[in-house]
């Protein structure tokens, strides 16, 4: 359906996030490091300087984004009542690490509390969650090169393959296609979003003046379905309406809520 969002432009930009996020970056944010700043967001969240603080693990985060730095992310924007955004950073650490379990609960308790619904997820988005998306991108290429030198090399080196040989990239070829199912989950998952704001306007049409359907609180969780002008087509809960993209976040952590 609508899973997929704007089609190749999501698989391509999931497969540029994996490799930036992957890699260790050490500069950006001053001189200091990510764990320099994660270690000074502790401090200053044993303080009770919340914003400061926040602002330090948002910084480590930028810098080398780890599920640490977003679950004591989303703790202190919590403490500052930032519903959206301590959501959305548990959100995140679970992008990162599924297994988790202390986002998982922040996340669970504070829905509770709030008394929001996570957004539904289709079968093979919620099969992708299993793993994270870079575990998936690992999976399918060493599946494939497994399958590949499975192949070729028993006829380059000994002239002749075996029946193992083969059984190798069977099973290999089998891992590799059922990967690609959890790699088309996290694609679709990259179009869920959460609200930040309170009682954000979800309006009828993609203007300023378009009839307001209805208020979404902070917190909420939606799925960005297309953009047109200066709004995003956005699902929520049972409700589908037009949203500004400085309204709300993309959870898959590097994303832009929408490209104009």
């Amino acid at each position: 359906m609508q899973a997929l969002g704007h089609g190749i432009r999501p698989f391509c930009t999931f497969w540029i996030l994996a490799w930036l996020l992957a890699t260790d970056t050490s500069a950006g944010a001053g001189s200091m490091t990510g764990r320099e700043w994660f270690d000074r967001g502790l401090a200053l969240s044993r303080q009770g300087l919340f914003p400061e603080a926040s602002q330090a693990f948002e910084n480590s985060a930028d810098l080398r984004p780890t599920a640490g730095a977003y679950v004591d992310l989303g703790l202190a924007e919590w403490h500052q009542g930032h519903a959206g955004k301590a959501i959305l950073a548990w959100k995140r650490a679970l992008w990162i690490a599924p297994a988790n379990s202390q986002a998982r609960e922040n996340e669970a308790v504070a829905r509770q509390m709030l008394d929001l619904e996570d957004a539904d997820l289709l079968w093979y988005e919620e099969a992708s969650t299993w793993l994270s998306p870079y575990a998936w991108i690992w999976l399918s290429a060493a599946m494939l090169w497994l399958a590949a030198s499975s192949l070729v090399l028993p006829v380059v080196l000994f002239g002749a393959r075996r029946d193992w040989h083969r059984l190798v990239a069977a099973i290999a070829l089998a891992v590799f296609f059922l990967s690609l199912i959890g790699n088309a989950g996290v694609v679709g998952r990259m179009n869920l979003g959460v609200v930040l704001g309170e009682s954000v306007p979800l309006r009828l049409t993609p203007t300023t003046q378009g009839e307001v359907i209805a208020n979404l609180s902070s917190g909420e969780s939606l799925r960005r379905l297309r953009s047109l002008g200066h709004f995003d087509l956005v699902q929520c809960a049972n409700l589908t309406g037009w949203l500004a993209p400085d309204q709300y976040a993309l959870v898959c952590p590097g994303s832009v809520s929408s490209e104009h």
